[in-house]
C-alpha cells in the first residue's frame, strides 16, 4: 500500500509546470512516506498514510487546474504557511544587539521577547494581506491594561497589575505577531540611494557590513535566487506595448528587432498564481546608506486592489501622422433658446368673467332624484 501511494505522489510530481514545485515535492514525498514506514503502530501508520493520500490527492486536483488546491501547495513550497514558514521566520526572530531585562526579578525567562530590526519593519509596514502595527503596539501591546503602568491611575485605585500576568500578556502578543508576519525569501541591498536593490549571496553581505556589526544579515534562502526565478516566471512586464506591424515598421522606416522578451510561463493561469504568491512575498531592502531596513512589494504582484488594469500603448509615428493630417469637423455651438413671446389672445387680459358650465340631461335628472329623495324623508318625519 505505502508503495503504491509513493507512485501516485510521484506521478503527480512530475506533472507540475515549475521545476522548484518539482524538487520541493519530490523531496517531501520521500519524507512522509519515510515517516509512515518508521511508524511501528499499525492504527497510526494508517492514520499518516491517509494524510499522505489526501495531499496526493491535493496534487492532482492542483495539476488538474483546481486555484484552491494550487494555491495551497505555493504556500507550502514558498514557506507561507506549514514548517518551512517557521524556518524562515528563525533569522530574524532574535536580535543579538539587545537584552531585555526580566520583567520578574531573578528570572531570566521572564524578559520580553525582542523584536529585531527586520521584524520591526515587516511589522510596522503596511503590505497586502496584513495589517501593520505601531511602534507603540511594539513597546507595549493593546491587551496590556493600563495597570500595568504603576504610575496610571488605575493602579493606584485597583493595584498594580501581576507581574507574571504581564509576562503571558507580552508573550501572547509576540507571537500573535509572529503569526501574522509574512516571512520573506531573500534579502536586498541597495549601496547607494541612486542604485537599484541587488540580492547577493551570503559571503557577499559581509561588505555591506561596518566593524563589529551584525547587520545585515542573510536570511534563510539567501543566494538561491527564488525571487528572480518568480519575477522571470511572471515576466518581466505585465503588460508590455503591442509589437509593430509590418506596414507600421515599413513606415517608420524601422527594421525588425530581435526578440527580447523575457522569458515567462507559456500558461497565463500559472502566471496569475504566482502574481498571488508575489503578493505574499514581502522583499526587505537594507539600505547601505542609511543602514535601515524597508519592505516592498512587487509590482509585478496582483492585490486586491490591482485585479483590473488598463494599458493605452503610446502612440505610434503612423497614427500621429494620420491624426495631424485628419480635417478637423466644425463644431456646432449650442446657443441659448430665447424665450418665446406670449401670443396677442393670451397677453390680452379677458374682459369677461367665465360662464357656469351649461346644464346637461344627466344633471337635470339627478337634481330632481335628489329632491324627491328629501320629500319622502320629509314626509315620513
Amino acid at each position: 500500500m505505502p508503495t503504491a501511494v509513493y507512485r501516485a505522489y510521484l506521478r503527480a510530481v512530475r506533472r507540475l509546470p515549475v521545476r522548484y514545485l518539482r524538487q520541493f515535492f519530490a523531496v517531501r514525498a520521500r519524507t512522509d512516506l519515510d515517516a509512515v514506514v518508521a511508524t511501528p503502530e499499525p492504527a497510526l501508520r494508517a492514520r499518516k498514510l491517509a494524510d499522505v493520500a489526501r495531499r496526493v490527492r491535493r496534487l492532482q486536483r492542483a495539476t488538474d487546474g483546481d486555484d484552491k488546491a494550487f494555491n495551497r501547495i505555493l504556500a507550502l513550497a514558498y514557506g507561507r504557511t506549514g514548517k518551512l514558514r517557521w524556518e524562515l521566520l528563525f533569522p530574524v526572530r532574535t536580535d543579538p544587539t539587545t537584552s531585555p531585562a526580566p520583567i520578574i526579578r531573578g528570572v531570566p525567562s521572564s524578559a520580553p521577547a525582542p523584536y529585531s530590526p527586520e521584524l520591526r519593519t515587516l511589522l510596522t509596514t503596511p503590505l497586502p494581506h496584513t495589517k501593520p502595527l505601531t511602534p507603540a503596539d511594539l513597546k507595549s501591546p493593546r491587551t496590556l491594561p493600563r495597570t500595568a503602568d504603576p504610575t496610571s491611575d488605575e493602579a493606584i485605585l485597583r493595584g498594580p497589575l501581576s507581574k507574571r500576568r504581564e509576562v503571558n500578556i507580552r508573550h501572547r502578543a509576540h507571537d500573535a505577531a509572529l503569526r501574522r508576519v509574512a516571512p520573506p525569501l531573500e534579502l536586498a541591498v541597495r549601496p547607494a540611494p541612486d542604485e537599484p536593490a541587488v540580492i547577493p549571496g551570503p559571503s557577499a553581505l559581509a561588505a555591506f557590513r561596518a566593524d563589529d556589526a551584525i547587520y545585515p544579515r542573510p536570511l534563510a534562502m539567501q543566494g538561491l535566487g527564488l525571487m528572480r526565478d518568480i519575477e522571470e516566471l511572471v515576466g518581466g512586464t505585465i503588460h508590455a506595448a503591442p509589437p509593430l506591424t509590418k506596414r507600421e515598421r515599413r513606415a517608420a522606416k524601422i527594421s525588425p528587432a530581435p526578440n527580447t522578451a523575457a522569458p515567462r510561463h507559456p500558461q497565463r493561469w500559472v502566471r496569475r498564481r504566482y502574481r498571488l504568491l508575489l503578493a505574499q512575498l514581502p522583499q526587505l531592502t537594507y539600505d547601505a546608506t542609511s543602514a535601515r531596513f524597508s519592505a516592498q512589494i512587487s509590482p509585478l504582484a496582483l492585490t486586491h486592489d490591482h485585479r483590473v488594469s488598463h494599458y493605452n500603448p503610446p502612440i505610434d509615428p503612423v497614427s500621429l501622422a494620420w491624426l495631424e493630417s485628419a480635417p478637423e469637423e466644425p463644431q456646432k455651438s449650442k446657443q441659448p433658446r430665447s424665450p418665446r413671446a406670449p401670443s396677442a389672445e393670451s397677453a390680452a387680459p379677458s374682459s369677461h368673467t367665465p360662464s357656469p358650465p351649461a346644464s346637461t340631461p344627466l344633471a337635470a335628472a339627478s337634481r330632481s332624484t335628489a329632491s324627491e329623495q328629501s320629500k319622502r324623508g320629509t314626509s315620513r318625519v
